[in-house]
């Protein structure tokens, strides 16, 4: 009786260890996958800009934000990165902000012109792209992969002759940024 008690011990012992070892040696395999497309972003939010006369011209018909053709103005600007590809960035013509009355009665003016200049150089001296009232056509210019790149905005607006008169001005020039 004893031998069987231990024979039944032995056998129970020997099918929980096999058990045991069967379950311990499953295994499962999870599979990942993905896609990593090209990511063409704005690094950080842009930095405004600031427009005064021309006076490094000797103008007083001109609004300017480039620092060649004022002492008090600022060109703006945005930093952008694309990760491997690149992208089209677009300028717009400056459009007046928030229903400003200087800015409004500014474009009724007879020969009243805008326009805006993306530069890849905070001088505002080397201009990547261009646009004008005259020439309605968005100027583009290419981000290009990798590191972060900041590039400068510039906006002018004039009137051919007349005094700009005194006030607050306030534009808006939209940079279009497309993904290639």
């Amino acid at each position: 009786m004893m031998k069987r008690n231990i024979l039944r011990a032995a056998v129970a012992a020997s099918i929980l260890g096999i058990s045991g070892v069967a379950f311990a040696s499953d295994t499962a395999d999870v599979p990942f996958t993905g896609t990593v497309e090209d990511l063409c972003k704005l690094d950080a939010d842009p930095t405004g800009g600031t427009i005064a006369l021309a006076n490094t011209l000797g103008k007083t018909d001109r609004l300017t934000a480039r620092p060649a053709e004022t002492s008090n103005g600022a060109l703006g600007s945005f930093t952008y990165k694309c990760s491997t590809g690149t992208a089209n960035l677009t300028v717009n013509t400056p459009e007046p902000t928030g229903g400003d009355p200087f800015t409004s009665a500014l474009e009724s003016v007879p020969g009243y012109t805008k326009g805006a200049n993306i530069y890849d150089d905070n001088g505002g001296t080397n201009s990547i792209a261009e646009v004008t009232d005259s020439d309605a056509t968005a100027a583009t210019a290419s981000a290009q992969p990798g590191v972060p790149t900041t590039y400068y905005v510039s906006m002018w607006a004039e009137t051919s002759g007349t005094d700009i008169p005194s006030g607050d001005y306030a534009y808006t020039v939209t940079i279009d940024i497309v993904d290639n």
